[in-house]
């Protein structure tokens, strides 16, 4: 009797240990994200800027686009199933016209449309560890803003 309860312990723990492997989050950042894709800034014709109400950007300046992708690179990201409250759009504009766009929030982003190289979606919604240090791109920076 003792042995049978020894063993089904060893499975329960076993299966909790799985359990909690297979759920872990998934963790990268938006570097990793953007680059999968990205491959080159070459590819980048213009990035988009929609701020949630009426007013937007375009920005075509090499300086600005590159901060767009890499002042943030190194910010941590959680993947998770929340989405973020948007408070910008950023649509990448690419020269093969496959434009990932990413819903901005204070805590979280949804990246849309960025793919892995088998074809398999790789974007997805992330929570922000740390600093989110894209919206302080988008809100420190001087854009040319127009209204809808």
């Amino acid at each position: 009797m003792k042995r049978i309860f020894g063993i089904m312990s060893v499975i329960v723990v076993i299966g909790v240990v799985v359990f909690f492997m297979m759920n872990r989050p998934e963790k990268t950042t938006y570097g990793d994200l953007l680059h999968k894709e990205l491959t080159s800034y070459d590819v980048i014709n213009e990035v988009y800027i929609k701020q949630v109400g009426d007013e937007f950007t375009t920005i075509t300046n090499r300086n600005d686009i590159e901060k767009i992708i890499e002042n943030p690179a190194d910010m941590n990201l959680k993947k998770v199933d929340d989405p973020p409250y948007v408070q910008y759009s950023v649509t990448i504009r690419t020269e093969e016209k496959n434009d990932p766009t990413i819903a901005v929030g204070e805590e979280r982003i949804h990246i849309l449309g960025l793919k892995n190289e088998d074809g398999s979606d790789a974007g997805g919604m992330y929570e922000i560890e740390g600093n989110n240090s894209l919206l302080k791109v988008i809100t420190e920076t001087d854009y040319n803003w127009e209204s809808l």
